[in-house]
C-alpha cells in the first residue's frame, strides 16, 4: 500500500477499529475452516502485534505522517496474515500431480504474503525494542503444537493434541 498522498487518502482511526474488528471476528470464529489463521499467527496478532500497534500509535498519535504509515501497515498486516493461510490452502488444494501450474500459484502468492507478515512483525518489534525481538523470536521458534487453534499458549510441560483442542502432557 502506497503512504498516503491526500486527506481522503488518510487512514482514519474509526476504518482500524472497524477492520481490526471484523478480523478478530473471523479469528474466532473460522478456526474449523480449512483456511484457518494458525494458531500461532493468533497469538502473535493478539499478544504481540495488537499491543505493539496501540503502543506505536499512542507514541505517535501527533505525528500524522507516521501515524498514516502505522495503520497502512497495520491493515497491510492484517491483510497478509489471512492471505497467507488461504493461498496455503489452496496450493494444497489445487495440487495435481499432473499439473502442478495452479499449485504453484497459490504457493507463491502464500511466499509473498508470509514474506509481508515477517517484515511488518519485525518492523513493529524493532520499534518497540530489544524485549520485543526477543519475544517475537522466542515465539516463532516454538513448534505450532505449542498453540491452539484459538491462539492460546500450553503451559509448561504440556502441548495440545493433534486437532489443538485439548491440553496433554509432554512425551518423554
Amino acid at each position: 500500500m502506497n503512504q498516503p498522498q491526500t486527506p481522503k487518502d488518510e487512514i482514519s482511526e474509526e476504518k482500524i477499529f472497524e477492520i481490526q474488528a471484523r478480523f478478530e471476528k473471523k479469528l474466532q470464529e473460522e478456526i474449523e475452516f480449512p483456511d484457518a489463521i494458525g494458531g500461532d499467527e493468533v497469538y502473535i496478532y493478539s499478544k504481540l502485534m495488537r499491543v505493539w500497534f496501540n503502543k506505536l500509535s499512542a507514541q505517535n498519535r501527533y505525528n500524522d505522517l507516521m501515524l498514516q504509515k502505522l495503520r497502512s501497515d497495520w491493515l497491510e498486516y492484517m491483510e497478509a496474515v489471512a492471505d497467507s493461510s488461504t493461498y496455503n490452502y489452496l496450493s494444497m488444494e489445487f495440487w495435481d500431480e499432473k499439473d502442478q501450474t495452479k499449485s504453484n500459484e497459490y504457493e507463491e502468492k502464500q511466499i509473498i504474503a508470509s514474506r509481508k507478515v515477517l517484515a511488518i512483525q519485525d518492523a513493529f518489534a524493532t520499534a518497540i525494542g530489544e524485549e520485543a525481538i526477543s519475544e517475537l523470536a522466542r515465539i516463532k521458534a516454538m513448534n505450532f503444537m505449542e498453540f491452539s487453534r484459538r491462539g492460546e499458549l500450553a503451559p509448561d510441560g504440556f502441548k495440545w493434541d493433534i486437532g489443538r483442542r485439548t491440553l496433554e502432557p509432554k512425551g518423554e
